[in-house]
């Protein structure tokens, strides 16, 4: 199973960049109140190693760069949608389901 994201939505103050260093065709900025369908869809990488840090997880995973931090997205092979922001460093829970396609929506949070 493979995550995509089908749609983004950006309701953060400030423009955005989604990147994926292992698929250049999911690179994306939006700016600031926008949304956008990327065509193709971009897909969510498979890290199936146990307690990713920020440091790896920039260079392997999908990567959402805010004016206020660094997210990136990873799937843990367990039907989990796993994520670290370069402030936090640790992994964070995000979505435990087995639904492949998803909309991502940006805020100030």
């Amino acid at each position: 199973m493979t995550y995509t994201i089908t749609e983004i939505i950006n309701n953060f103050s400030k423009s955005v960049l989604l990147t994926n260093p292992t698929s250049e065709r999911d690179t994306h900025l939006l700016a600031k109140n926008s949304s956008l369908v990327p065509s193709p869809l971009a897909e969510i990488q498979y890290i199936t190693e146990k307690n990713i840090l920020y440091e790896m997880a920039t260079k392997r995973a999908l990567n959402i760069y805010t004016a206020s931090d660094n997210w990136c997205f990873w799937d843990n092979g367990r039907d989990t949608l796993v994520g670290c922001g370069e402030k936090d460093g640790g992994e964070i829970i995000f979505l435990t389901h087995s639904a492949t396609n998803l909309h991502l929506t940006i805020n100030e949070n």
